[in-house]
């Protein structure tokens, strides 16, 4: 079953019987942290944190045989999972008691995490300026089935953080997250002006040919202002700043014609 891209992914993690990653490179893979909230069973290539799944599933090494195999046992004898995420400490918690539900519960465990991590920092020095760069997607931040972020809460209160940077990290063509859209819907969500919003600019997609359809691969690859044009946009909305990710790819060639252009209005 093809289905393409999905704007929420997290209704077909719950009705799936296990969950395949098959990279041969990942950061942090939010894939293991997405399988565990959901209790899901996960065969993995040994990729960065891989270990991590020790509980939850299987690691195998990056070739398509041992993935094969990995699969086929799994459909043959299935998988035990010996590991869950957060279900005992739910169960016990005034959460549980109050019939409050699970999702409510791991927001607020997020919400405490962040509050206390600001008091920790502001303890220390109160001039260092603390925040958060979380995913571009306020609606996958949002959703009941992964992060757990309250951006909104965040955004209207200085108790948590002093600036929120999101991962813009699309184009203007992007077919469903396009540049301008999410960029417009981060302006509107720090509203309040409580929070600064730094928005996240994806320098390393420059010069590449890359995006989730023709015309955003397009895009990147070609338009040596993307860019310079994000941040014009931005600047027209009055953000508070960008974060450029990342400093490599500043100085690479295959960025260097679009880092050039950026740089025309940086000065």
């Amino acid at each position: 079953m093809f289905l393409g891209r999905k704007k929420n992914p997290y209704p077909y993690y719950k009705l799936c019987d296990c969950v395949v990653l098959s990279s041969d490179y990942e950061g942090y893979p939010v894939v293991y942290l997405e399988s565990f909230i959901l209790n899901k069973p996960i065969i993995t290539t040994n990729v960065s944190d891989s270990e991590q799944i020790e509980g939850q599933g299987i690691v195998v090494e990056k070739d398509e045989t041992e993935i094969y195999k990995a699969m086929k046992d799994f459909i043959e004898n299935g998988y035990q999972i010996t590991k869950q995420f957060d279900a005992k400490e739910y169960k016990k918690s005034s959460y549980k008691k109050k019939k409050k539900s699970i999702y409510t519960y791991r927001r607020a465990q997020v919400n405490t995490l962040v509050k206390q991590m600001k008091k920790a920092v502001k303890s220390v020095d109160p001039n260092v300026t603390y925040g958060i760069s979380p995913a571009g997607n306020i609606d996958n931040l949002t959703s009941k089935y992964s992060y757990y972020v309250d951006i909104y809460k965040w955004l209207n209160s200085t108790e948590y953080v002093d600036y929120i940077c999101p991962q813009v990290y699309w184009g203007f063509k992007h077919p469903t997250a396009k540049f301008n859209k999410v960029t417009d819907r981060w302006i509107k969500a720090a509203k309040s002006k409580k929070v600064k919003l730094y928005i996240g600019i994806a320098v390393y997609r420059a010069g590449h040919n890359v995006g989730q359809n023709r015309a955003e691969r397009k895009e990147w690859k070609r338009d040596t202002k993307v860019l310079k044009k994000q941040v014009q946009y931005a600047r027209k909305k009055h953000v508070d700043g960008f974060a450029f990710f990342d400093y490599q790819d500043l100085k690479s060639k295959t960025s260097a014609k679009a880092v050039n252009q950026l740089k025309t209005v940086l000065k």
